[in-house]
């Protein structure tokens, strides 16, 4: 059996839900696809809330490129190539560099890409670019959604600060995660000491 490193990543909290296609998800999928190619998984990278643009900065990414220094994988197995990376910087291609360098391929449903021959390199080359354009788009997408729920005065941002909410019925309101700060406020106002 060949062996692999499992990679698997979400981007943010609610992609790792079990109804979304989250971590579960991947999971089974890898594992159909180390069943195709007679894959071992030695060890399996799980990072989550981490964007795909931001995987370099992972510790997750640096384990994962040690281990394919070491020789003790031969692949690593990924749900599809986004999961890897989306590159937003050409700079970001160094982790196919990586890959080419220590030998490995790259396994995913649709089958293998080797970076030591030309066609996997063509491939890996099209694969990140795709990821990074689809990134752009995404985050386009959800800019000009959020602005239009701005202007209407609706909720425009995934996730609001501590202490704010937004409902249909009440509107923007604080809630009670805010009272601590309300206090403090109250407190410095009123000219007492916070300590």
């Amino acid at each position: 059996m060949i062996k692999v490193a499992e990679w698997i990543r979400v981007s943010d909290e609610s992609q790792a839900a079990p109804e979304k296609f989250g971590i579960p998800a991947q999971k089974s999928v890898n594992k159909e696809t180390c069943k195709r190619f007679g894959l071992d998984v030695i060890k399996t990278f799980q990072v989550e809330d981490v964007s795909g643009k931001d995987i370099l900065l992972a510790s997750e990414t640096h384990e994962l490129i040690s281990l394919m220094k070491s020789g003790r994988i031969q692949g690593v197995v990924s749900r599809e190539f986004s999961r890897l990376m989306r590159p937003d910087d050409f700079a970001d291609y160094v982790l196919l560099s990586e890959f080419q360098r220590a030998k490995i391929v790259l396994y995913l449903p649709e089958g293998q890409i080797d970076l030591n021959d030309k066609f996997g390199r063509l491939m890996a080359g099209m694969q990140a670019s795709i990821a990074g354009y689809e990134r752009s788009t995404i985050r386009e997408r959800l800019h000009r959604g959020n602005e239009e729920n701005r202007k209407s005065g609706g909720r425009f941002a995934s996730h609001l600060p501590k202490g704010v909410g937004h409902t249909k019925e009440l509107g923007w309101h604080y809630t009670d995660e805010a009272q601590p700060v309300k206090r403090a406020y109250e407190m410095v106002l009123a000219g007492e000491s916070l300590n």
